[in-house]
C-alpha cells in the first residue's frame, strides 16, 4: 500500500507527533449547549481547527514559495492598466491604515471562502497576525522578519454572503450595496419581489428617465387607492414590526463576526458578490425565458397579470378562453426556428479572455450595462428582475475597486471542492474521507478506516428474490453475531420497505451513490433517488414530446 520505507503509525501517538513535525497540527473546540434530558453541558458540535499561522511560516521555509510571494512587488508590471489587486484601492486603504504593513511585501494579503461556519478561532489568530505579527524565517533572503497579515475580503456564494455580512438577502432589501435604497416591489400575482428602478444610474438628462409610462405606468391616484386604507400609529406605542418594506431595521439581522478585525470597517469592499453565480443565474434567467424552457421561464399567466396590476403593455394581456388560457406572444417570444438559430449561435460563440483592466474604460461600460438593464424592463416581464439580475449593475464598480474578476470568484474553489468530494466514499462521515489528502505524488490516497457495526441475516433462508426481480429479507432473525463489524468500502447504502402482503418479509430498495457524484457540473447536494432493478423485458410505449405545435402562443 505504501511506497518503500514507508510505514503507517503504530499508534494515535505517534501520528500527532508527526503532525506536529509537519507543522500540521489541528486544535479541537467544541460547541455545548445546555440540554433538559441530561445533567450537565454537552458538546453538539466538535470544530476541527487548523490553525493557519504554523501554516503560513512553512510557506516562507520554502526558498522558491517565500521568492513567488513577493513577486507583486518586484517583478510585476507597472502601469496604468489594472493587472493584480495591488492597483486596486482596496489594497491601497490597507497600506494607508498601516503604513508599517504596506512597507514590508513578505505581509500577506488573504481572501476567505467559507460557509457559514465557526469563525471564531480563525478571527483571533488573524487579530494577532495584524496587530502584533510573528517572528517567521525566509529561506530565500536567509533572515527573520515579523509576519504581519490583513484578510482583505471574503468570496463566497450568495446564502453565504447575507451569512457573512449580518445582512439580509430575501425580501424588499436584498441587495447588500443598495441597502435600504434598494429599489423592489413585491408581485401580488407572482408571489416574489422584482428588483427594478435601474433608470436612477443613468445621467439626469437621459431620455429614459421622462418615459415613465414605459417602466411605471401607476398614476398618484392609483398609487393613493392601494395605500388608502393603510393606518398610521403616532407616539411612543410599542408596534410589532413585520419584514416590508417600510421597515427598515429588518435590513439587519445580526452583526458580523469579521467587524471584531479593527480595520474590517474602513475597507472598500468586504464581501464580493460571486460572477460566477451570478453569471450562472443571469444566463439560465435569459436563456430560459427566451426559449420558454418549462421551469426556468420567466414567462407565464401570473407574470402576465403583475404585468396587469403594474398598467404596463396590455396588449400582453392573457385571454381566458372556455377551456384554456391564451398568452399573446411578446417581442421576445421565438419561433422554432430562431430558437434553433439561437442555440447554434451560442454553440459557435467565442468571446476574448482577458486579464488586464483598462479603468479608462469602465465608465463606459457602467453606462453600458446600466443602459442594458433599462432596455431589458422596458420589453420583459416585471418578474423576469430578480435579485441576481440586479446585482450585474454593481460588478463594474468592484472591478474599480478590488482589481480582475478571475482572482475574486469561485471557480477555483468550486473545482477545488469537486476534487474534496472525489475522496468521499463514506457519505456519513464526509469530513473523514477529506481529511486525508494525497501529499505523496504517484500515490492513491489512502482514507480512515472506518467501520460499521450491522445485523447480518442468513443467506440460505432469510434472503429471496421474487418473480419481479426484487430482493426480500427477513429481518427479524439475526445471524453471525460473533461478526458484527466491516469496512465501509464493503458497505452500500440502502432502504427497506415491508412488504403489505407478508409482513415477515422486506423490499430491499438500493441508492445510487457514486454515479451522482461523477455527473459534471454538479455542484450542489442533491437528493437521493430511490432505484430498483425488476426483471422487466420491455418499456411501455410514449409518443414523442417532439410532435408539438409551432405556434408562439402559449396555451395553458
Amino acid at each position: 500500500m505504501l511506497l518503500v520505507n514507508n510505514e503507517l503509525p503504530l499508534s494515535m501517538y505517534e501520528a500527532k507527533k508527526t503532525l506536529n513535525a509537519l507543522r500540521m497540527e489541528y486544535e479541537k473546540y467544541r460547541h455545548v449547549q445546555m440540554t433538559v434530558y441530561y445533567i450537565g453541558m454537552m458538546p453538539t458540535k466538535v470544530v476541527w481547527y487548523f490553525p493557519p499561522i504554523p501554516r503560513f511560516k512553512r510557506m516562507f521555509q520554502s526558498s522558491k514559495i517565500a521568492k513567488d510571494l513577493t513577486w507583486h512587488a518586484q517583478e510585476r508590471k507597472f502601469d496604468e492598466n489594472m493587472r493584480h489587486p495591488l492597483d486596486s484601492p482596496s489594497w491601497k486603504v490597507i497600506d494607508h491604515r498601516g503604513l508599517d504593513f504596506g512597507a514590508e511585501p513578505r505581509n500577506l494579503r488573504l481572501a476567505i471562502s467559507t460557509d457559514d461556519v465557526y469563525l471564531a478561532p480563525l478571527i483571533e489568530d488573524v487579530k494577532l497576525l495584524w496587530e502584533v505579527g510573528i517572528e517567521s524565517f525566509d529561506a530565500y533572503q536567509r533572515e527573520f522578519f515579523t509576519l504581519k497579515v490583513v484578510l482583505l475580503w471574503t468570496i463566497n456564494d450568495f446564502p453565504a454572503y447575507g451569512n457573512l455580512s449580518g445582512c439580509t438577502i430575501k425580501g424588499y432589501f436584498a441587495c447588500l450595496i443598495c441597502g435600504e435604497e434598494t429599489d423592489s416591489h413585491r408581485l401580488k400575482h407572482g408571489k416574489k419581489n422584482s428588483f427594478t428602478g435601474h433608470r436612477r444610474f443613468l445621467p439626469c438628462n437621459h431620455p429614459f428617465r421622462k418615459q415613465k409610462k414605459a417602466f411605471n405606468a401607476l398614476s398618484g391616484e392609483e398609487i393613493l387607492h392601494k395605500i388608502d386604507n393603510i393606518s398610521n400609529s403616532w407616539g411612543n406605542k410599542k408596534v410589532r414590526h413585520d419584514k416590508s418594506k417600510g421597515n427598515t431595521t429588518s435590513y439587519w439581522n445580526k452583526k458580523s463576526i469579521f467587524f471584531d478585525l479593527g480595520y474590517w470597517r474602513y475597507l472598500h469592499v468586504r464581501h464580493n458578490l460571486d460572477v460566477m453565480h451570478i453569471e450562472k443565474n443571469v444566463c439560465e434567467t435569459i436563456i430560459g425565458t427566451l426559449l420558454n424552457i418549462q421551469g426556468n421561464t420567466k414567462d407565464g399567466l401570473n407574470s402576465r397579470l403583475d404585468l396587469m396590476d403594474m398598467g404596463l403593455r396590455f396588449e400582453l394581456a392573457p385571454r381566458f378562453e372556455q377551456k384554456r388560457t391564451y398568452l399573446p406572444p411578446a417581442c421576445y417570444t421565438l419561433s422554432r426556428m430562431e430558437k434553433k438559430i439561437f442555440c447554434q449561435t451560442l454553440a459557435k460563440l467565442k468571446v476574448p479572455e482577458g486579464k488586464v483592466v483598462d479603468v479608462s474604460t469602465l465608465d463606459e461600460l457602467q453606462n453600458e450595462l446600466v443602459l442594458t438593464l433599462c432596455l431589458l424592463e422596458k420589453y420583459f416581464i416585471p418578474s423576469f428582475f430578480d435579485i441576481m439580475i440586479h446585482l450585474t449593475v454593481h460588478l463594474v464598480r468592484e472591478v474599480r475597486l478590488c482589481g480582475p474578476v478571475y482572482l475574486r470568484w469561485m471557480y477555483p474553489f468550486e473545482r477545488f471542492m469537486k476534487v474534496l468530494k472525489s475522496y468521499v466514499h463514506n457519505r456519513n462521515r464526509p469530513e473523514g474521507c477529506i481529511f486525508c489528502t494525497e501529499y505523496l505524488s504517484n500515490v492513491d490516497a489512502i482514507g480512515i478506516p472506518i467501520v460499521f457495526k450491522c445485523d447480518w441475516v442468513d443467506n440460505n433462508n432469510d434472503i429471496k428474490v421474487d418473480d419481479l426481480g426484487f430482493t426480500l429479507v427477513d429481518l427479524t432473525k439475526v445471524a453471525h453475531k460473533l461478526d458484527s463489524f466491516i469496512l465501509a468500502s464493503q458497505a452500500k447504502q440502502v432502504f427497506y420497505v415491508q412488504d403489505q402482503l407478508e409482513s415477515r418479509w422486506s423490499v430491499v430498495l438500493s441508492t445510487p451513490q457514486k454515479d451522482l457524484l461523477d455527473k459534471k457540473d454538479v455542484d450542489d447536494l442533491i437528493d437521493s433517488i430511490i432505484e430498483h432493478h425488476p426483471s422487466i423485458s420491455a418499456l411501455p410505449q410514449v409518443e414523442s414530446f417532439d410532435a408539438m405545435d409551432d405556434s408562439c402562443a402559449i396555451c395553458m
